[in-house]
């Protein structure tokens, strides 16, 4: 049987929300948005093993919080590691860290809340098929290409998607990936950019908006309202 590890990208320092607290500890509904982050990953039968990469001096707060919030034995493994000066370096820290036998690795940002099982499922299914997959969310609105306070152009939206995470790769493939640009000075935004960067196909799956990632003070109260949302519906 194919065993697969998620990685939690959870290593940044917050810096667009006030207070000395990295936002992955805040808390939603009384809940800390890593925890919220993590437990699709616990939950699901489709993940074996979980890396956790966070700030040096938060490895121990993350641990105690994970020990708090699953009492009982999790039947998985969980490893924690040290985040690095980026995103890209962070995820490759926690490549470096999966078990050798992981066939595929699903990559999160620990700050997206509201991922959930079955879109980590319908995400494996695409990933096996094309060799690599990702959540998205059509643009809504009208977009517009500015330039120096001016409008130059409007940009079709009918073939333009927001990327989310989860995102899942064939864990060969993006650790090898991963190892050619470590040594560069090329950064991409997301995983699914290195793939497209070494010209391998990326498949798409729709997910719902409320999967949205926190990065500003007003995601915090959408974040709320999601949660009630969510937990109304579930308990209905």
């Amino acid at each position: 049987m194919d065993k697969n590890t998620a990685i939690i990208v959870a290593g940044g320092m917050g810096k667009r929300l006030p207070g000395t607290r990295k936002k992955q500890f805040i808390q939603i509904a009384g809940i800390p948005i890593l925890i919220h982050a993590i437990n699709p990953f616990i939950v699901s039968q489709a993940i074996h093993h979980l890396v956790i990469v966070l700030p040096k001096d938060e490895i121990e707060t993350g641990r105690n919080l994970i020990k708090s919030a699953y009492t009982a034995d999790l039947h998985k493994e969980i490893t924690f590691v040290t985040g690095g000066k980026s995103r890209q370096e962070s995820v490759y820290y926690g490549l470096q860290s999966c078990p050798e036998d992981t066939r595929f690795v699903f990559i999160h940002d620990g700050v997206r809340p509201f991922a959930d099982k079955l879109l980590i499922s319908k995400l494996l299914k695409a990933a096996k098929e094309h060799g690599a997959a990702i959540p998205v969310t059509q643009v809504r609105y009208t977009l517009k290409e500015v330039e120096n306070g001016m409008v130059t152009r409007t940009i079709p939206r009918q073939k333009i998607s927001e990327a989310h995470t989860p995102q899942v790769f064939d864990f060969s493939v993006i650790f090898d990936f991963h190892r050619k640009l470590h040594d560069s000075h090329e950064e991409f935004t997301d995983d699914a950019a290195i793939f497209e960067h070494f010209e391998k196909p990326v498949a798409t799956v729709p997910c719902d908006i409320t999967n949205i990632k926190i990065t500003c003070p007003t995601d915090l109260i959408l974040a709320e309202k999601i949660y009630d949302i969510i937990y109304d519906k579930e308990n209905s």
